[in-house]
């Protein structure tokens, strides 16, 4: 080959490098950044990287912080793991009662007995336990346990959460966690200690001393908090360690994730075009004698490109027949995603329906929900216990004990309406059906006597209606007040 022949090969190779190439990049570059930023490289898999949290998920007990943190942070980012914890979390109604015990009836003080139950309604009620025991079940299934420092005054009460990084159980009084605080979290900022209790102050003090005598063996980085204002409740109490109830579906949200970011790569994909131009070539049979010359083609091209928009390219070709390649819509998406929310609902042992429009009646979901409703009457035994164990703190001559009662959102119609049957057949519980109905215990005395001195019993008639009249001619067919068999029959599944 001639020196000549030679350079006609690597001028328009060098052409083709420093113009061709480089316009074409730039469709190329905008594609891989559409990818890049739907999958492996955002915020979600930088933080927790899919393979760390498959490790941290083979030894629980080893990486409970990690799944602990995970579990935050998938809270704020997944709406379906949201929706998980705070169904559960927010499905209880708190109501409660109280009722005494070991009372010998033929020694009773009325006077002095009512002063006592008095009391003790009044200092529960000051505690706000419907708020402040709701608080406490979010940050159970959403991290695993709860540590809390109790603050309260003679008409205020909150609890405060604490880091569970620097805390651990550390004994069972009473039935209920007791745990222990490391001191060592003052130590970089001792300003947090204005917004702790000056427990906190007295005993990270007595850290700082024993830090110099550490060579006697005396080490108090880590104290137990007084059980009088602590309170723990952990979502599982037959394993040890805590990690958070829904640990098992964390794979599960990534899936969700990864087919969304996979819908959003087809979409924008599907968004691209190519446009390519043939080189004309002149009728002999000679290579490569082109019509035109590389450098015009490749000026021309590049006017092209400065005119197409980012999401069209141009590229120049010597072949006669050019075929063009479009990714097909094969609902890689929409299916996916569907599917992958339907194996995160599954996973969780929840019925996706509750959340979800899937045609299911009403009586399945109903199976679904008493089924979730027994892991939450447990952690309502746990705050059960802790109250208790206050109430026996300030022991008095009359002893009472608090029962949470098994009412929620979903079943509190029907709990009320066994409570009424109760009551008609003359059993004692009217305190427990007001209680079920949602009504503050202490408000019965109170509210009945305020409507008293407003003369409401007597001034306020009740309208007729077929509710309070009988009347032949009502849709109730002569039954006061009674529903209808059609009207019943409609909330089974055949009225569905």
């Amino acid at each position: 080959m001639t020196d000549t022949n030679i350079q006609k090969v690597e001028v328009p190779l060098e052409l083709e490098k420093k113009y061709y190439k480089l316009d074409f990049a730039k469709l190329a570059r905008s594609i891989v950044q559409d990818l890049d930023a739907t999958n492996g490289s955002n915020i979600f898999f930088k933080t927790f990287p899919k393979e760390k949290v498959i490790d941290a998920l083979q030894n629980p007990k080893k990486n409970e912080q990690t799944l602990r943190n995970l579990s935050n942070f998938l809270y704020i980012l997944s709406p379906q793991y949201r929706r998980l914890c705070t169904y559960h979390a927010e499905m209880p109604t708190m109501d409660w009662y109280i009722e005494p015990y070991k009372l010998d009836i033929s020694k009773i003080n009325i006077k002095s007995f009512k002063k006592m139950y008095d009391e003790t309604l009044y200092e529960l009620d000051n505690m706000n336990i419907k708020h402040e025991m709701l608080k406490a079940l979010q940050v159970v299934y959403r991290e695993g346990i709860f540590y809390g420092y109790e603050h309260k005054t003679e008409d205020s009460y909150f609890i405060q959460k604490l880091n569970a990084d620097y805390c651990r159980i550390k004994t069972v009084e009473d039935g209920v966690y007791n745990y222990e605080f490391n001191f060592q979290y003052f130590e970089l900022d001792e300003t947090r200690l204005e917004k702790y209790a000056t427990e906190f102050t007295t005993k990270y003090n007595l850290y700082k001393n024993s830090k110099k005598s550490r060579k006697k063996g005396v080490d108090l980085q880590w104290q137990e908090i007084d059980s009088e204002y602590s309170i723990c409740i952990k979502a599982d109490e037959t394993i040890l360690y805590p990690f958070p109830p829904f640990v098992g579906v964390f794979p599960d949200v990534y899936e969700i994730h990864d087919y969304k970011a996979l819908k959003k790569a087809n979409s924008e994909m599907q968004n691209y075009a190519l446009i390519s131009g043939t080189i004309p070539m002149k009728k002999s049979d000679v290579a490569d004698d082109f019509a035109i010359t590389l450098d015009t083609a490749i000026n021309f091209g590049n006017k092209i490109v400065s005119e197409l928009p980012d999401q069209v390219g141009f590229m120049l070709s010597v072949y006669d027949d050019m075929q063009l390649f479009k990714l097909s819509d094969d609902k890689v998406g929409t299916d996916k995603v569907e599917e992958a929310v339907n194996t995160f609902w599954n996973a969780a042992g929840v019925s996706k329906n509750l959340f979800t429009d899937g045609g299911t009646t009403d009586s399945t979901v109903r199976a679904s929900i008493i089924t979730d409703e027994q892991s939450i009457f447990v952690m309502l035994r746990q705050i059960e216990r802790w109250l208790n164990r206050k109430l026996k703190f300030n022991s008095k001559k009359y002893k009472f004990k608090l029962n949470m009662l098994n009412v929620t959102y979903q079943n509190q119609k029907e709990k009320v309406a066994e409570e009424l049957k109760m009551a008609q057949f003359g059993i004692p519980n009217r305190i427990r059906l007001i209680a079920t109905a949602g009504m503050s215990v202490s408000s019965i005395e109170s509210m009945n006597f305020l409507e008293s001195v407003l003369n409401i019993p007597q001034s306020w008639v009740p309208l007729n209606s077929s509710h309070t009249s009988s009347d032949v001619n009502s849709p109730t067919n002569g039954e006061t007040g009674r529903v209808s068999k059609e009207e019943d029959d409609v909330r089974t599944d055949g009225g569905e």
